[in-house]
């Protein structure tokens, strides 16, 4: 296995300075994370995991021309694509994989939180307080902190952490002009805002920010862009964990269903009609 998973890793790397076909990153990276499942395997991947973290996946995140395109052209087929788990040559799936499986690695069984979970969410943090001329970093980023909900839910300290990024570098996106920002930015606060001490109860602050963030989502479900309002109904869903939010959304509840049957006619897609 080592000369297999060693060509394997390679192949990964060489991904950074040259073209790679589609159908072999994505083979090289299923190969890398099935050996993280292995004691053996693990330990000559350990050396490469920082690589991996923040020169491999973060880029491998960034919206492809393809996504660009198939955004204006075909937005039923772009919404679909994003929840989409049964293509095998989907890189961004495969890659969201392998960083999970990382930063699921634990040094000991003693050990609470992967500290390779910590220096991510440190990296991304870090990340975010620099200003990018290329949007698309910000939002790689944004949708590389929400992959690792699985993970924060199991650490309430995580999960306090998360509050102030959300509402210093997430919050603003949901009135951007540009519409993958504003899909990006209902996403997160969807898979984040759910979470039980993101939005802690005793805390005004905290529920003063949620019921902005509630409006904010509200207003992106009449937005001219297919995929930010089905973010936004799917986000405002999520977000009915919170007493606040069943609050706020209970006066306008008619207009709501009738806004949700709405976006289902101009798209057929599962995830709604659980939302609803």
């Amino acid at each position: 296995m080592g000369p297999v998973l060693q060509s394997h890793l390679a192949i990964i790397f060489a991904k950074r300075s040259k073209f790679v076909g589609t159908k072999t990153l994505c083979a090289a990276l299923k190969t890398v994370q099935i050996g993280l499942k292995f004691g053996p395997t693990r330990k000559l991947i350990h050396e490469h995991i920082n690589v991996i973290l923040y020169e491999i996946s973060l880029p491998l995140m960034l919206i492809t021309q393809a996504e660009f395109e198939m955004w204006s052209e075909n937005s039923i087929e772009y919404v679909r694509m994003q929840v989409d788990q049964s293509n095998p040559f989907n890189t961004k799936h495969i890659v969201k994989l392998l960083v999970r499986s990382i930063c699921g690695i634990k040094q000991s069984r003693k050990q609470k939180v992967s500290e390779y979970l910590q220096n991510y969410l440190q990296v991304l943090a870090q990340n975010l307080e620099q200003t990018h001329e290329d949007f698309r970093v910000k939002e790689a980023i944004l949708h590389s902190l929400g992959n690792l909900k699985e993970h924060l839910s199991r650490s309430l300290e995580l999960q306090a952490s998360i509050e102030p990024l959300l509402q210093q570098f997430v919050f603003p996106e949901l009135t951007s002009a540009n519409p993958f920002m504003r899909a990006r930015a209902c996403w997160l606060y969807g898979q984040l805002g759910s979470l039980p001490n993101t939005f802690p109860e005793g805390s005004q602050n905290s529920q003063t920010h949620l019921s902005h963030v509630l409006d904010a989502i509200y207003q992106n479900l009449t937005h001219a862009d297919l995929p930010v309002r089905v973010e936004a109904a799917l986000a405002l869903n999520e977000l009915l964990e919170h007493q606040t939010a069943v609050d706020f959304l209970r006066p306008g509840l008619e207009m709501l269903l009738r806004t949700y049957l709405k976006i289902m006619d101009d798209i057929d897609f599962d995830e709604l009609v659980q939302a609803l």
